[in-house]
């Protein structure tokens, strides 16, 4: 019969202090249990408890690619807003030749872009999952 089934209808009560019972919700907080009771019941039975590790330096690295996510993101809203303003000087040759001739690049940037934004959410997900 699995213990999860049993009615546990026994107390323990304890008193702590305020810096001890800080430092078992800490270390609750940091492991894969649902409830501090279940912590708690795992700690004191010597039972093994999961703990979730970060890796700081991955955390970092996140942090600079959301960062470029959004640097990247503006740049494409501004470029894609000069260009729309160019467009309304496309009675001018000169510039109706320039904005024709750019058109490839403007789609290959936003292709990168998007790429480079699909790669840092999927990065994202991954490692917050972790």
């Amino acid at each position: 019969m699995s213990t999860s089934h049993i009615a546990r209808n026994r107390f323990l009560h304890i008193r702590m202090l305020d810096d001890e019972l800080a430092k078992i919700q800490e270390n609750f907080s940091h492991s894969t249990k649902r409830y501090l009771s279940d912590y708690i019941r795992s700690v004191l039975l010597e039972k093994p408890v999961t703990f979730y590790t970060r890796n700081k330096s991955i955390d970092e690295l996140l942090d600079e690619m959301i960062s470029l996510r959004t640097t990247l993101h503006a740049m494409g809203k501004d470029f894609h807003e000069s260009v729309n303003r160019l467009q309304l000087f496309s009675q001018i040759p000169e510039i109706r030749d320039w904005a024709q001739a750019n058109e490839k690049s403007k789609d290959l940037f936003f292709r990168k872009m998007e790429e480079i934004e699909n790669k840092i959410i999927e990065i994202d997900n991954k490692w917050l999952r972790s």
